[in-house]
Parts: C-alpha cells; sequence; structure tokens
C-alpha cells in the first residue's frame, strides 16, 4: 500500500459514492413533469414534483422544509403569470394531500420506496423526492386550449338553441272564410317571420268551415264571415269561452266584367230582361249568398231576381264567375271586388238597407296548439293587423 495513503480504519465503510446527475435532463424533465391538470368547478390545480436522488433512510430536514416553502411561491408566481386576475390567492393543498413519492427510477425500479413499517401517505416517512400541488382560482378565456373548448361549447350551445327553437316553432291551423284569403296571408307572413311559428289556412265558404269542425277536422282557430256559423259551434260547446271577438265588418256591391257594355245603376236594374244571369255565393248556406239574399228581399226584388241566381261554392267562385263573362252581374263583397281588376263596381249597396255583416272569430276548444292559436288570435285583434285588414277595404269593429 503506498505511504501516502491513510489507513483505512477498522470497522469503516466506504462512502457511498453520490449518483451523477445530469443537471440539464433534470432541469428539462422538471418542467416535462410539470403539469396544468384541467380545471374542475372554478379551480385549476398546478402539480409540480421536486427530484432528489433516492436515499432510503432520511429524515425530513429543514432545508427540505425551506425547499418546499420556496416551490410553493414559484408556483404562486407562476399561477399569477397564467391567471392575472386570479379571484383567490394561491394556497398550498392540506398535507394529507401532499404525496411523497420516489421517482428515481434508480432506486427499486422506480416503485414507490418509504421506510419499513412507515405508510405510505406518512410524510414525515416518505422518501425526499416531493410532489406538491396547489389550487388556485381561473378565468378561462386566459387558457388558449380551453378557451378553444369553450368556443365549441358555445357553438354547440348555439345550435342546440336554435333546434329547440325550431322544435318549439308551433303550426297553427286557421279556418277562414275565403273572402279573408288577401288579407290573412298578408298578416301571417308578417307574423311567421317574427314569431317562428307556422299559419296554415284553410280558406272557405264559413257555413262548409263550420260542418267541417263539427266532424272534427283539425283546426285551432274559427274565422267567420256570419255570427249564424259561430253561434252553431258555440251553442255545441266547441269554442273556448271569453275568447270570441267580432273583429270585421264589410259591405256588399254589384259588379260586372271591366269589359262589360251593361248599364246598373241600382238593384232594381237587376230585374231587366237584358240582366239574364247574376252570381251570388249560395244563398241558402254561404254567408255572402245569405246577406245578398237579405237585402234583396228587403227591397222586394227576390221574386224578380231569384230566377236568374247562379249558385256558387262561395264568394270567390261568384267573383271569378263575373270575371270570365259566365254571368252578367254579381253581388259580392266590396273587399273582393277591389281585389281583382277584372271586374267593375257599378253599385254600393247602402249598409242601411244591407244587414249587418259581422266577422267574429274565436279559439276552438280541440285546438292542437291553444298557447300558439291565442298568441295568433291576439295578434289578429292588433292594430298591426287592423291596418291591413284597413288596406283591404275592411271595416274594423272595436
Amino acid at each position: 500500500m503506498p505511504e501516502n495513503l491513510p489507513a483505512r480504519r477498522r470497522g469503516a465503510t466506504r462512502p457511498k459514492p453520490e449518483p451523477f446527475v445530469d443537471h440539464q435532463q433534470r432541469r428539462q424533465r422538471a418542467r416535462d413533469e410539470e403539469q396544468v391538470i384541467e380545471p374542475a368547478g372554478e379551480e385549476i390545480k398546478v402539480e409540480v414534483r421536486l427530484h432528489q436522488p433516492a436515499v432510503h433512510d432520511i429524515e425530513r430536514t429543514a432545508d427540505e422544509d425551506e425547499r418546499i416553502a420556496q416551490e410553493t411561491k414559484r408556483i404562486h408566481s407562476r399561477a399569477s403569470k397564467m391567471i392575472p386576475k386570479p379571484a383567490a390567492s394561491a394556497s398550498l393543498m392540506q398535507s394529507e394531500n401532499i404525496t411523497r413519492t420516489c421517482v428515481s427510477p434508480a432506486a427499486n425500479g422506480g416503485k414507490e420506496m418509504v421506510r419499513p413499517g412507515a405508510s405510505a401517505r406518512d410524510p414525515t416517512n416518505a422518501l425526499p423526492s416531493l410532489r406538491l400541488s396547489c389550487s388556485v382560482a381561473f378565468v378561462p378565456t386566459t387558457f388558449p386550449r380551453l378557451n378553444l373548448i369553450l368556443w365549441r361549447c358555445a357553438a354547440i350551445a348555439f345550435v342546440l338553441l336554435l333546434l329547440t327553437a325550431s322544435a318549439r316553432a308551433a303550426t297553427v291551423r286557421v279556418f277562414a272564410a275565403a273572402s279573408l284569403t288577401d288579407s290573412l296571408k298578408e298578416i301571417s307572413a308578417a307574423y311567421q317571420r317574427q314569431t317562428g311559428d307556422k299559419i296554415v289556412f284553410n280558406f272557405g265558404a264559413s257555413s262548409l268551415l263550420a260542418r267541417q269542425i263539427e266532424e272534427g277536422a283539425p283546426a285551432d282557430l274559427f274565422f267567420s264571415a256570419d255570427d249564424a256559423k259561430m253561434d252553431a259551434l258555440e251553442a255545441k260547446g266547441l269554442l273556448v269561452k271569453n275568447t270570441r271577438r267580432s273583429r270585421l265588418s264589410n259591405s256588399l256591391v254589384i259588379v260586372v266584367a271591366s269589359d262589360s257594355a251593361l248599364k246598373i245603376a241600382s238593384a232594381e236594374d237587376l230585374g231587366r230582361a237584358d240582366v239574364k244571369r247574376v252570381a251570388l255565393a249560395d244563398p241558402k248556406t254561404v254567408p255572402a249568398g245569405i246577406y245578398a239574399k237579405a237585402y234583396l228581399t228587403k227591397v222586394k226584388l227576390w221574386p224578380v231576381v231569384s230566377a236568374k241566381v247562379v249558385p256558387t261554392d262561395n264568394v270567390r267562385a261568384a267573383l271569378a264567375a263575373v270575371e270570365s263573362g259566365n254571368v252578367d252581374a254579381g253581388i259580392i263583397y266590396k273587399t273582393d271586388a277591389a281585389i281583382s281588376k277584372q271586374v267593375k263596381i257599378v253599385c254600393e249597396i247602402s249598409m242601411v238597407d244591407a244587414p249587418a255583416i259581422h266577422y267574429p272569430m274565436a279559439l276552438l276548444k280541440e285546438a292542437k296548439e291553444p298557447a300558439a292559436a291565442q298568441k295568433f288570435l291576439t295578434h289578429l285583434a292588433s292594430d298591426e293587423a287592423g291596418r291591413v285588414f284597413s288596406k283591404f277595404g275592411f271595416i274594423l269593429r272595436r
């Protein structure tokens, strides 16, 4: 043995060599193992692991406590940068939530190592490699990845909202007198754009519509051209109470084709020999024909004119008969004459002599969409709808 080497004392053990530490690799590993866990509720958990050489038998020291305190401060600082305006400051989690494990692959194959008999959850007996956690409040929009998720969630929610709104859009079925066709179509077009509800009409003679309702045809609203048909439905308990309202009135006129050479100045002229055929909506059942017959009866012209009457299914059919030239003249509503360029009004019947013309409307008891139907019924009674009815020549009833 060389003389310059000190003799080994009896019983002395060779010091355990310090393991080689690649500091660059260690720093990279620390960066890789520092991670942000997805936030739950209103907190984000920042988890950091500290690494030391694996030593089997070591007590917790003041230096270790200092390292924990320093790392906690570093977590606070990093969280403050990630979250510019946290709602609450970061705080170290409870000690029972601090996991202390050995993560060095050189020690026991990388498995958790504790002193014999010690609990793995006992921080005073665990190995010195540490894992610290803290909780901080977060502002979601500061996380790019989370921000993207939120935007996607918002987009999905918006689509679902549209689908829900579409699914909730109701279809309201309205049975209405033929003379209301043009005005109701214009009113419903604007209403559908505003509400998204779909309005489906069944136009025809009020008598025919009332009979269809009595027989169970699917309808939500009935807009009749006379009180008699509405009265019949009400007597059978087919109307929702307190929803009936008389909304409109109208007047009768005598019309001829726009190119006709007939000179008709009054109802008496309908009895002349050169007036051979007169179109009326069926005077037995259709309101427009019933009103015309009542007027002619009152002025004592019905016995003369009745033989010339050509009955039609509804008032629009009577208008079409005059337009086509199949009849010499016709008695129709003023509102129907106003929409045609193929006829001309030759006589307006005085409202003093003519019977009162009423257009009642009501919600039906068997309505499939009662809430939506009531909403549309309310709209029909509004000033906005009233302006459209007036434009088409109807007389508003208050």
